[in-house]
């Protein structure tokens, strides 16, 4: 009797213990379109997989998205001091694609991570026939 209640207590163990998966996964495309949501800080980006050195001007670049719309200020200071623009619209979640627009134009960028955090994404460009792959990540602010 004792090593049938010791067997079956493994058993209730093991099954217990391996049918439970994590509710916590954030990272998760269905969780994308509540996550994104709060104010976001420009902190890190790369051109083709190399890092770039963001200036003390960039890093003060935020967008902020609600439910359906983005609001954000760049920064730039090119060979001035830093001067800021406003910039806003709507955008889209479909899966791990973000598709951001504006009275003129529409980017789409891929989600790389999106959590409590931390937003990466990656987009491309081209001109005059090269491609450039960007990526940039944003901090939660």
């Amino acid at each position: 009797m004792k090593n049938l209640k010791l067997t079956l207590l493994t058993i209730i163990t093991t099954c217990l213990t391996f049918s439970c998966s994590s509710d916590d996964d954030s990272s998760s495309s269905e969780n994308f379109a509540e996550l994104i949501i709060g104010t976001w800080k420009w902190t890190a980006t790369s051109e083709n997989g190399v890092a770039d050195t963001l200036t003390e001007c960039e890093l003060q670049n935020t967008i902020t998205f609600a439910s359906t719309t983005y609001t954000g200020v760049e920064h730039d200071n090119g060979n001035a001091p830093c001067t800021s623009y406003n910039f806003d619209g709507t955008y889209t979640i479909v899966g791990n694609t973000l598709t951001l627009g504006d009275d003129l134009e529409e980017d789409t960028e891929e989600i790389e991570t999106l959590n409590s955090t931390t937003l990466v994404f990656e987009y491309e460009e081209t001109f005059n026939n090269e491609t450039t792959i960007y990526r940039d990540t944003y901090t939660r602010q």
